[in-house]
């Protein structure tokens, strides 16, 4: 199946099932189908099975979104509590879509509680309470891991898999390997269970006797990750710091939270380090998963300052994780850095990442489909680097080869009835989708958006009225953006437009004088605007890049600070 066909299935609101091989294009289908559902103004919920796999969607863990956890079983108990919590019960009852991404490692048994979870919370016997679910990932991926049995059980063996009746998209194009590349070629012989001693022997060929620089590693072991870390680390020259883990609580519980949490009990660092995140930082910053170098120490509190792959600078401040009681108080707690080293991590971590090039050790895969993982990271021939690899290292499970046939000709009946459909008959079950949403028929770009022209947009003309007639009665942001159910960045948007528009502007700042910024804040955003003239104050990326500069300067501020900083400014 096509991308675009994929699409149009997803928009007329069935559950669908979002599948292919690496590096066919399903995350950015995906996304392009977020992008929809946002401009249709339809509740969409984006999750994916880890926290590395949610960074690559904006998105959230699933665990954390449906309230579940960790929890093997889900009572009437468990239920009852999950109802009384105000912010997820306004959660599902907004949701209209869910999406799970990296579906292979969601286990049978959560994803009937989930299903079990949904009816409850939207009081609604429908297949997950009503909500269109879409599940995206490759089932060649690593599978859930199961501590009770060694047999496969994963969604497609769920009852709530055959209750939902997903119409199965699979993407044939291939967009991560170079097309005519060996290395499609092979993955697609192992996809098959059959890789060829040709292929064996190409993949002989990639074997390196020294490591290059620079290059990511992949293991199939912690340990072995560890080590080459620390080996990593003692080549750099600069000064080491450590920060050691915080504890509290009974000591059994302080051990589980140290092994699930990933966060070192000694975390040694120095300016050069490859790092990487494991928490998600509520304000948005980073996420688990995001990666970056160690530039600096910040001189007062000496915290690592981390500059991401994608530019930005992040300052890592000690976060907490922790168990709780019923009541929600902690029973036990840690705190540190979240940072770990990055040089090395175990192929189980690589998921979802594409790589230009990597070194992959196959010699210790214990697991069917690790090495199809490991090997479909990397985008050609040229980049692949091994040292060496066993019998196991080209295996996929059987029935999973056999599931995945039986999902293809699903996908080919699919892309049959869809072609059978004339555009009307598409456009119908799509606005009908939208109309069952509670959705916005007609998309409305917000970029091609002017304020104060008469061309329809009278809604949000008086949306943007709103916001601004609640902070003058004397409400905050925060206020404001939970009773409109909006969020505070557009609360700020909405003040920043009203003073622009206003014919003394220093005479209308007064009368929001509760919400401004402390004067020290106003100050050194002064200063860093001064000191970086170039900066293009009407660029759509200006809060990107003053945030990074003002981090750069020591004035850490979140994106909605800066907005609302800049209006004093």
């Amino acid at each position: 199946m096509l991308q675009d066909q994929a699409l149009t299935i997803l928009q007329m609101g069935v559950n669908v099932f979002l599948t292919g091989q690496a590096g066919s294009g399903k995350t950015y289908t995906l996304n392009k189908f977020i992008k929809w559902a946002r401009e249709h103004r339809i509740g969409i919920a984006v999750t994916a099975s880890t926290g590395i796999a949610a960074t690559h969607i904006s998105g959230t863990t699933i665990h954390s979104w449906s309230g579940i956890g960790i929890k093997e079983e889900i009572t009437e108990k468990d239920l009852e509590k999950l109802a009384k919590k105000k912010e997820l019960q306004k959660r599902f009852n907004s949701t209209k879509i869910l999406i799970i991404d990296e579906i292979s490692m969601i286990s049978a048994n959560f994803f009937e509680n989930l299903n079990t979870v949904c009816k409850h919370m939207k009081e609604n016997d429908l297949p997950f309470g009503g909500i269109q679910i879409i599940l995206c990932g490759d089932l060649f991926q690593l599978p859930p891991i199961n501590r009770y049995s060694k047999e496969l059980a994963m969604v497609v063996h769920s009852k709530a898999w055959s209750e939902m009746k997903p119409v199965v998209c699979y993407l044939k194009e291939q967009h991560r390997q170079e097309s005519g590349d060996d290395l499609t070629l092979i993955l697609n012989n192992i996809r098959a269970g059959n890789p060829s001693s040709s292929d064996i022997s190409i993949l002989s060929s990639r074997s390196l006797e020294n490591k290059k620089e620079g290059v990511t590693q992949l293991f199939s072991h912690n340990a072995d990750v560890d080590l080459i870390n620390d080996i990593e680390l003692a080549k750099l020259n600069t000064k080491e710091k450590i920060f050691y883990t915080e504890k509290a609580g009974k000591r059994a519980l302080v051990e589980t939270l140290l092994k699930s949490c990933l966060a070192p009990e000694e975390l040694k660092l120095k300016i050069g380090a490859e790092v990487m995140f494991i928490k998600n930082d509520q304000s948005g910053r980073y996420a688990n998963g995001t990666r970056g170098k160690i530039i600096n120490f910040k001189k007062d509190s000496g915290y690592p300052i981390v500059e991401s792959t994608d530019g930005r600078l992040i300052i890592a401040e000690p976060n907490s994780w922790s168990i709780q009681d019923e009541k929600g108080q902690d029973l036990a707690a840690i705190t540190q850095i979240p940072l770990r080293l990055a040089w090395a991590i175990t192929i189980h971590k690589s998921q979802g990442l594409t790589l230009d090039s990597a070194f992959i050790n196959l010699e210790k895969v214990f697991e069917y489909g690790m090495g199809y993982v490991a090997l479909s990271r990397v985008k050609t021939l040229e980049g692949l680097h091994l040292e060496g690899f066993n019998e196991m290292s080209l295996k996929i499970n059987p029935s999973i080869i056999k599931i995945n046939s039986q999902l293809s000709d699903h996908s080919e009946l699919a892309s049959m009835r869809l072609n059978k459909l004339n555009k009307k008959e598409i456009n119908n079950k799509i606005e009908e989708s939208i109309k069952a949403k509670s959705g916005v028929l007609q998309a409305e770009k917000i970029s091609n958006i002017k304020i104060g022209s008469n061309n329809g947009q009278k809604g949000r003309k008086d949306s943007f009225k709103t916001s601004i007639d609640l902070l003058l009665k004397g409400k905050s942001i925060k206020e404001v953006a939970k009773q409109r159910e909006i969020k505070e960045q557009t609360v700020i948007s909405h003040l920043a437009r009203h003073i622009n528009k206003a014919e003394y502007k220093q005479t209308e700042l007064t009368k929001f004088k509760k919400l401004k910024p402390p004067a020290k804040q106003i100050n050194q955003l002064k200063k860093v605007l001064e000191r970086n003239k170039s900066l293009d104050l009407e660029s759509r990326y200006i809060l990107k890049d003053l945030q990074t500069k003002a981090r750069e300067e020591g004035l850490d501020l979140s994106y909605g600070e800066l907005a609302l900083t800049l209006i004093w400014v």
